[in-house]
């Protein structure tokens, strides 16, 4: 496999031999493949994911693995591709150093809508709400353009943290950037996101609940100062925190759907990277 593939590649001198030059690139833009070649969408399934596979399954050769990788835009071969469940967890594993952090770290705010069965409200509900809720809402309209309903608005809006927190502490200095720390009379929690151990101050954000002053761990929380809210406690029922693990799985799903070069057209696209490899 990995033969075949270099085997293209130009030759170059390295210490006084002659070895493949595998940094050469191929100029294979996106317009030049749309002029040239057509392609088809496929969806990976159980047991036909790894690009070896599909290659031997539509070209009757392994070998050709690396023409999915082109044809997708594929960098990394290890991870850039659709990964398995093994593969996906090994490299939540080397990115985040667990998968219990990575579920519990938190990176962004998105609205839910998507997470309800029936999110209509009738028209009164709705004109009883502020003007700041009833942009959640668009109307549903009869055949006579008469708003007969409101349902939830299907747009995947983002919040990069629905609050910033000032925490001024007894000390700080047990605690480090990414934490997640609880205050267990408030049952208040956030994620560090800068220290000034000078004035034993933590930036945090991610809020859940209401930090008080009082005790936080093996010291005391003396003042809170919140700094920026991006989600009001009104609107916190329209958003729904994302953590990582759930952000890098939806990103590995959308990697299931990909692009395959028909097997007609397999010894032209193989020529002509031959040709264009430089």
């Amino acid at each position: 496999m990995i033969g075949k593939y270099f085997d293209r590649f130009p030759l170059t001198e390295y210490g006084g031999q002659a070895v493949r030059n595998i940094l050469a690139k191929v100029d294979l833009s996106e317009q030049s493949k749309k002029d040239i070649y057509t392609y088809y969408d496929f969806t990976l399934e159980e047991g036909l994911t790894r690009p070896d596979v599909l290659s031997n399954n539509y070209y009757d050769d392994p070998n050709f693995d690396w023409v999915f990788y082109l044809v997708n835009d594929v960098v990394d071969p290890y991870y850039s591709f659709y990964l398995e469940n093994d593969v996906f967890d090994e490299y939540i594993i080397k990115k985040y150093g667990s998968k219990e952090t990575a579920e519990q770290t938190i990176v962004f705010y998105r609205n839910n809508w998507y997470l309800l069965d029936d999110s209509s409200i009738s028209v009164d509900v709705y004109d009883s709400l502020s003007p700041k809720l009833q942009e959640y809402y668009a109307p549903v309209t009869n055949v006579g353009s008469t708003v007969i309903r409101y349902e939830r608005r299907k747009e995947d809006w983002i919040r990069s943290t629905n609050a910033v927190v000032e925490l001024t502490l007894g000390d700080v200095a047990d605690y480090t950037v990414g934490d997640r720390i609880t205050q267990a009379s408030s049952s208040a929690s956030a994620t560090i996101r800068s220290i000034d151990t000078v004035n034993n101050i933590l930036i945090v954000h991610h809020v859940s609940g209401s930090f008080i002053e009082g005790v936080l761990g093996d010291t005391s929380i003396t003042d809170v100062n919140p700094i920026h809210t991006n989600i009001l406690s009104s609107e916190t029922n329209f958003w729904q925190p994302v953590t990582a693990y759930e952000f890098e799985q939806e990103k590995n799903e959308g990697k299931k759907q990909i692009s395959v070069l028909p097997s007609d057209y397999l010894a032209t696209f193989d020529g002509e990277f031959a040709q264009r490899i430089k």
